[in-house]
């Protein structure tokens, strides 16, 4: 009843939404927002979401009973549960109008989306709702108004930074070129001045002569670079190979 209490503030707060998309681990939030907003707003739409590595709400619904699912590692692990709860089951089952997963990359983009737009430390239990939406797994019109409810912020720093590089590495705002060039003086300027001339950054770079299928009088540079994005890093692959090296971006 008292995780219910989240369900009227949104009545009170947005009074012409038209559908709610929240977290699903045992149950309970999702029950009590559920019944308390379909008490006074029939036609409101209930979205639950969990992570496809602990779908044991999608696969109790499709046997119609709480089912005991095998859980994998995931980012959301404030709502993976190997069962949903036996009481709260009926409730969602009655109340709620779908249950959707997501995918790992799909929560990483999410949090990243939060922390970038919204400036939200989300943990990835509570911003499955905003994955759904992105992803297009919440069918929604333009004439729809969606609430998401972001259930927690813990999330450990660490894991804060990997997901910023993954956003940032996805994004092409950070890259990783592979290039290969005459082992002589004035090569690796050469290099580098492209990467400055396209206005990016490089942040680590590496030279490499021993290993791997470089030839003898060859070098291998590997950078990591910040840029402004895809086209920014295309357009700087295409320099260095329009002075004649081998490059690539690894991915």
């Amino acid at each position: 009843a008292g995780l219910g209490t989240i369900g009227l503030e949104h009545v009170d707060l947005v009074p012409d939404f038209t559908t709610i998309v929240g977290p699903v681990g045992g149950g309970g939030m999702i029950s009590g927002v559920a019944t308390a907003v379909k008490a006074q707003r029939p036609a409101v739409r209930i979205i639950g979401v969990e992570a496809e590595a602990s779908p044991g709400t999608v696969r109790s619904l499709e046997a119609g009973a709480p089912t005991h699912v095998e859980m994998s590692d995931t980012l959301a692990d404030g709502i993976a549960v190997k069962q949903i709860g036996d009481l709260t089951f009926p409730h969602l089952q009655a109340l709620a109008d779908e249950v959707v997963t997501v995918s790992e990359e799909e929560i990483i983009r999410a949090i990243f989306f939060l922390l970038e737009r919204e400036k939200l430390v989300v943990e990835g239990a509570g911003a499955v709702g905003v994955a759904a939406i992105l992803e297009g797994k919440v069918a929604l019109s333009p004439e729809d108004t969606a609430v998401c409810i972001l259930s927690g912020g813990n999330i450990d720093m660490n894991m804060v930074s990997r997901i910023i590089d993954r956003g940032l590495w996805e994004d092409g705002r950070l890259a990783s070129l592979s290039v290969v060039v005459r082992d002589r003086p004035g090569y690796l300027n050469e290099v580098t001045a492209v990467v400055a001339i396209e206005g990016a950054n490089v942040l680590h770079i590496e030279h490499t002569r021993a290993f791997g299928d470089i030839a003898v009088g060859k070098v291998g540079i590997e950078m990591k670079i910040e840029s402004r994005g895809r086209e920014n890093v295309a357009a700087i692959v295409e320099k260095i190979r329009e002075l004649g090296h081998k490059v690539e971006e690894v991915l």
